[in-house]
């Protein structure tokens, strides 16, 4: 049994990663790969290094969100190369935004630029430190890939509750990885949890559910 179940997620990989490739050649982008946070000029403690979910579950977690697609917009935490800003502007979002402190913003901005098939103009990536970016108010979507930790979480959760408070509105998170994030909100009450569930067999995904 246990060499099936190896079998299986070798299997799953080798398609995710041919879906992947298919998918990034369709739109026109390359958005995959891999970099330390040595590689990337980012290496600071609560920096994690750059990969990319296969784009399969970058479609699942937007798909379950419980908003309009045209009334989203959109911010991706530590966007990297853009993956998840191709999948959003793919469709026909109000707005769609990363935020990304090393190089790849250069790639993420160049992949928008080049793709098929793009339904959404709005969008932007901004180059810098996420826990000094101010949320503007009208984002409603926060998506995370355990990007980073420690203070600089803390202070995009202080970001966030800020734009709430300043514009209350009904606010999704969607984070793969979570535990941080778990262990840094603690009790806050003005955030829940709606859904929890394992993406991979070691990759867990929880969607939450913001208010002022």
């Amino acid at each position: 049994m246990a060499a099936f179940g190896t079998l299986a997620a070798f299997t799953r990989k080798a398609l995710d990663r041919a879906d992947d490739l298919a998918r990034d050649r369709w739109y026109g982008v390359d958005t995959g790969g891999y970099a330390s946070t040595g590689e990337l000029g980012t290496d600071v403690r609560e920096s994690v290094h750059y990969a990319t979910m296969p784009w399969r579950h970058v479609r699942a977690a937007l798909a379950c969100v419980p908003l309009d697609e045209r009334e989203r917009v959109l911010l991706d935490y530590g966007c990297g190369r853009g993956r998840v800003l191709v999948a959003a502007a793919a469709r026909p979002y109000r707005r769609v935004i990363g935020v990304e402190l090393s190089r790849l913003a250069e790639d993420a901005r160049a992949n928008l630029a080049a793709m098929r098939g793009r339904r959404t103009q709005d969008v932007c990536v901004e180059r810098g430190d996420a826990g000094a970016f101010v949320v503007p108010d009208d984002v409603n979507l926060a998506y995370f890939y355990n990007p980073f930790r420690g203070a600089v979480l803390d202070r995009v959760i202080g970001q966030l509750q800020a734009s709430l408070q300043r514009a209350p509105r009904t606010l999704y998170v969607a984070y793969f990885n979570h535990d941080h994030f778990d262990r840094q909100l603690g009790d806050a009450a003005w955030l829940r949890r709606r859904e929890t569930r394992m993406a991979t067999a070691d990759t867990s995904f929880a969607l939450y559910e913001a208010s002022a």
